[in-house]
C-alpha cells in the first residue's frame, strides 16, 4: 500500500489549518508518480501491515517527526562539537565541500582548558587541518570552530562555493524567466489568465526540480502567492482594458462627507490617485532617480536637524534645566512657549543663560521647520512630475515597467530570499552547536570556584564567614 503523510504541510489561518498551493501540488505529484520520500511517502508491504494487526494508522508506518536533537555529554564535559552533529548537515557539505573545513578544525585527542574557537592562520588554506592546541593527533569524534560565532554567516556568504551556489540557483530562475518574458510582454485580450498562471507555475516548478538545498515547491508557492496578491489583478486588468488604459492613474472621488475607501498612491493638492498597475515607486526608480536622490538628501538633513533639536532639549531639560520653564502644560517645547518665556524674562540679566538657551532652541526649531518645508516642496514637485509622466508612457515602456521592474523583479527577490534562507539555516545551526558546547564543565567549575573565592573574600572583609551546611 502506498501511504503519504502530508500532515506537516499546511499553514495556520486563525484557528484553522489550510493547505497551500504547494502542499496540494506535492501531494498530487507524489501520489501520481508513486515516489517514495523520507518522512513523507513510502510503499508499505503487506507483511508489515499484518504485523500491526492491519491497523492503517499512518504514523505506524511513516515517522514524519524531525530527528531528536541529542546532547553529547562528553562534549559538555571536555569541549568540542560532536562530528555526529556536523555530519548531520551533509546536505550542505555536498554543495559546499570545503566550507566545513573553513568553519571547523579537528579536535585534539586530549583537550586542554580552556577550549574555544580558533582562527585559521594567514598562510593556511581552506580545508588544511588545524591543530588548535598544539597537539598533532586529532580526535575523529569532535571538532572545534575556527571562528567567533558572529563571523559564521559572513564567512558563509563570502565563501566562493556559496557564491557559485547562488549563481546556479539564479541561473535556474533566468532559464525560466527568459523564455516566459515574451509571453508576459504579449498579454492581450485573448490571453486566458488561468492558463497563463498554470503554464508559468508548472514551468517554474520543473525548472527548480532537483535544485540542491532549495525546495522547488517553496519557489512555486512564492509565484502562487504573488499571483493571488498582485499579479492576477494586473493580468485581468490588462486583458480587459489593454496596457495603456490599465496603467492610467484613477482619481479617487469620495462621496460628500465620506472618506476614501481606497488608500491613494499619489496625492496632488486635494486630488488623490490610485495607480493599480504601475506603482509610483517604479516610475521614480526608472525616470526620476536624481530627484529621489535629492529628496533622500533633504530627508537626511531633516533627520539631522530633528536629532540636534531633540538632543538640545534633552540636555537642557530637568528640574534645573534652562528650558524647563518654557515647557507647556503637556511638557512640550514649542515656538509659542519659547516666545512666551522670552517675553516673560525680557532683558533681565539674571536670566541671561536661560535667554541664550531659549534663543538657540528657537533657531533649532526654525532650522527643523525650514528643512521640513524644503523636503515637502521637493516631494510635491516630484509627485507632480510623476503624475504627468504616466500620460507620456508608451506601451513598450509600460510593458517594461510592469513585466521587468514589477513582476519579474518581485519573483527574483523571492528566489533570493530562498537563497538567504539556506544561509540563515546553516549559520543558525552551526552557531547553536558552538554556543551549546562553548563552555565545557571544567571551565564552568573553574569559573564558579573563582567567583566563590571572590564572594568569600568580600564576606571576610565584612567580618562574615560562610560555610556549606550553615
Amino acid at each position: 500500500i502506498f501511504m503519504i503523510d502530508a500532515s506537516k504541510g499546511f499553514m495556520k489561518d486563525g484557528n484553522k489549518n489550510r493547505l497551500r498551493e504547494r502542499d496540494i501540488h506535492k501531494i498530487v505529484d507524489v501520489f501520481t508518480s508513486r515516489r517514495e520520500l523520507p518522512r513523507y511517502a513510502r510503499f508499505v508491504p503487506l507483511r508489515e501491515i499484518e504485523a500491526n494487526d492491519y491497523n492503517l494508522n499512518i504514523p505506524r508506518y511513516i515517522d514524519s517527526s524531525e530527528p531528536e536533537d541529542l546532547h553529547d555529554l562528553n562534549a559538555h564535559l571536555s569541549g568540542g562539537i560532536p562530528n555526529r552533529d556536523i555530519d548531520a548537515l551533509q546536505d550542505y557539505w555536498q554543495v559546499f565541500p570545503t566550507l566545513r573545513h573553513t568553519l571547523f578544525a579537528p579536535a585534539p585527542v586530549s583537550p586542554v582548558s580552556p577550549v574555544g574557537w580558533v582562527e585559521r592562520s594567514e598562510t593556511q588554506q581552506p580545508g588544511q587541518p588545524t591543530d588548535p592546541v598544539g597537539l598533532r593527533s586529532a580526535n575523529p569524534t569532535y571538532s572545534h570552530p575556527r571562528m567567533h560565532p558572529e563571523r559564521i554567516k559572513p564567512t558563509i556568504l563570502e565563501h566562493p562555493e556559496f557564491a557559485a551556489f547562488r549563481e546556479r540557483i539564479l541561473e535556474r530562475f533566468r532559464a525560466w524567466r527568459d523564455p516566459h518574458r515574451p509571453v508576459l510582454m504579449g498579454l492581450n485580450g485573448d490571453t486566458e489568465p488561468k492558463a497563463l498562471i498554470h503554464e508559468l507555475s508548472e514551468a517554474l516548478l520543473e525548472q527548480f526540480e532537483g535544485a540542491h538545498l532549495i525546495d522547488p515547491y517553496a519557489v512555486y508557492q512564492h509565484l502562487m502567492d504573488y499571483w493571488a496578491e498582485t499579479m492576477q489583478d494586473d493580468v485581468y486588468a490588462i486583458v480587459q482594458d489593454g496596457w495603456e488604459a490599465a496603467a492610467r492613474p484613477r482619481e479617487l472621488v469620495a462621496e460628500k462627507g465620506q472618506k476614501h475607501k481606497e488608500t491613494p498612491d499619489l496625492t496632488i493638492g486635494r486630488k488623490k490617485y490610485k495607480t493599480d498597475l504601475i506603482p509610483p515607486d517604479l516610475i521614480v526608480a526608472r525616470y526620476f532617480a536624481d530627484e529621489q536622490k535629492h529628496i533622500d538628501q533633504l530627508q537626511a538633513e531633516l533627520d539631522a536637524a530633528a536629532q540636534e533639536l531633540e538632543s538640545f532639549i534633552e540636555e537642557h531639560s530637568g528640574e534645573e534645566g534652562l528650558l524647563e520653564e518654557a515647557k507647556t502644560d503637556k511638557g512640550k517645547i514649542t515656538r509659542a512657549s519659547l516666545k512666551a518665556r522670552l517675553a516673560e524674562i525680557k532683558g533681565n540679566p539674571e536670566f541671561e543663560d536661560e535667554r541664550q538657551a531659549l534663543q538657540q532652541c528657537q533657531k533649532l526649531i526654525d532650522a527643523e521647520a525650514a528643512a521640513n518645508k524644503k523636503l515637502k516642496e521637493a516631494i510635491k514637485a516630484r509627485d507632480e512630475a510623476v503624475l504627468k509622466h504616466y500620460a507620456k508612457l508608451t506601451e513598450t515602456e509600460i510593458k517594461e515597467l510592469v513585466v521587468d521592474d514589477k513582476w519579474l523583479a518581485a519573483l527574483e527577490q523571492a528566489v533570493q530570499g530562498e537563497i538567504e534562507r539556506v544561509t540563515q539555516q546553516l549559520a543558525t545551526r552551526i552557531r547553536e552547536l558552538e554556543e551549546r558546547y562553548a563552555e565545557p564543565l571544567p571551565a564552568i567549575m573553574q569559573e564558579v570556584e573563582s567567583l566563590q573565592a571572590k564572594v568569600d573574600e568580600h564576606l571576610r572583609r565584612m567580618g562574615l564567614e560562610w560555610r556549606a551546611g550553615m
